[in-house]
């Protein structure tokens, strides 16, 4: 988890010292979030020992409050720092993706790769930047929260915090196995839903020529058959996940159990006093929430390293060379050609459309282009505009190879 962390933290780019600083924030929040239960502890303390005074309760009161308040300044800062820095980021890789999409050729976008994009821009990075750059925050909040929780059990009795220690690892055991299990199926949960969206837009951008060639059923079940691998996939994701969650709650609610057990065995031994009895009580409804709560977040961010694989695939696509620094000569009245293909090979997989193909056009002329459909016609066009660029050989205007000219 760690490592999608850092991962995820790499590509906030020049935002990441907000991140950071979100850290410091999660700390202090973190230890806010436990003040106002360790003063009560405090509280009762007072009152068992029958010092307890107008005073006192006052000054109580009021650091209870001022607790809270800098829990809730700190959580809002720590918010802005996250949330606000993952809507940025991603606002800046939008633009970023526009751009590198701008560059590729046309081929890319025949390819069935528009399903690809379309699930980037509105799965993938809207899901990232709306759950998962807030938890980075939490998870820090949550694991300082915990080791407090484990503190104050040693502090009251030692036997006490090392079952503490002991349920803890075993709420962290489960936690380990019910992320295997989210991992597994984070990446088919992303494909599935690639290839629903590859269906969507293949549907309707298809629905007139679907419905003038009377094929509606035929393209409808191909689409009812995504929606419903898409829904299969997700009751399988939930059928293997639910085990695991309830797992972590009955853990979490056994380890409960056995401290306050072990509380009250202690105390009716008088081995430990009895107002650090209450204190475990008190301390105990929360004593394991952070490091469940740490697990049931985590474990959105699974599917993150599957979005982050498929935006850095998209952003891996290679684009169209744009080294050129030549220009193309201005027009002449010589009888110079003004477009030659020169041996020039060319397909859009790994079949040739153009094998070795050699014409000119020379100036004032007019050429045309015969042949069946599929022959390479409009691809001829396609490669003068470089749409895509040629495999071998050159396409020359003017003399001028267009590959050395800029887009």
């Amino acid at each position: 988890m760690l490592k999608i962390m850092t991962r995820l933290v790499a590509r906030t780019g020049k935002y990441k010292s907000r991140i950071r600083w979100s850290y410091l924030t999660s700390v202090i929040k973190g230890i806010m979030l436990k003040v106002p239960m360790m003063l009560s502890f405090l509280v009762i303390n007072e009152f068992i020992k029958g010092t307890m005074n107008k005073d006192k309760c006052l000054y109580f009161g009021i650091a209870i409050v001022v607790s809270i308040v800098i829990e809730a300044l700190f959580e809002h800062i720590t918010n802005v720092l996250t949330s606000a820095t993952g809507y940025m980021v991603f606002a800046d890789m939008r633009m970023e993706l526009g751009n590198h999409l701008r560059k590729l050729p046309m081929g890319y976008f025949t390819e069935g790769n528009l399903g690809k994009i379309s699930a980037v821009l509105s799965t993938d990075m809207v899901f990232i930047e709306e759950n998962c750059m807030a938890v980075l925050g939490e998870l820090i909040s949550f694991l300082i929260s915990q080791a407090l929780m484990i503190a104050m059990m040693f502090w009251m009795d030692i036997r006490i915090g090392v079952l503490s220690i002991i349920a803890a690892g075993a709420i962290v055991v489960v936690g380990k196995l019910m992320l295997k299990t989210t991992l597994e199926h984070s990446v088919t949960k992303q494909e599935c839903a690639k290839k629903l969206t590859d269906a969507v837009l293949d549907f309707a951008e298809g629905i007139g020529i679907i419905k003038s060639y009377n094929i509606l059923g035929e393209r409808s079940k191909k689409l009812s058959d995504n929606f419903k691998e898409s829904c299969d996939k997700s009751i399988e994701f939930e059928l293997d996940y639910s085990p695991w969650a309830r797992a972590l709650w009955i853990t979490h609610g056994i380890g409960t159990a056995i401290v306050v057990g072990a509380a009250v065995y202690l105390t009716m031994n008088g081995e430990i006093p009895y107002v650090y009895m209450l204190g475990i009580l008190l301390f105990a409804l929360d004593l394991f929430v952070p490091i469940k709560s740490f697990y049931g977040q985590i474990a959105r961010l699974t599917v993150t390293s599957a979005c982050l694989d498929r935006i850095d695939n998209l952003f891996k696509a290679t684009e169209l060379d744009d080294n050129g620094a030549l220009v193309i000569p201005e027009s002449s009245d010589s009888a110079d050609c003004e477009i030659e293909y020169d041996n020039v090979t060319f397909g859009y997989t790994d079949t040739d459309v153009l094998k070795n193909v050699s014409f000119k056009v020379n100036k004032g002329e007019m050429v045309a282009l015969v042949g069946p459909s599929g022959g390479g016609k409009s691809t001829i066009a396609s490669l003068l505009t470089r749409f895509w660029d040629v495999d071998t050989g050159a396409i020359k205007v003017r003399g001028q190879n267009i590959k050395d000219v800029p887009l």
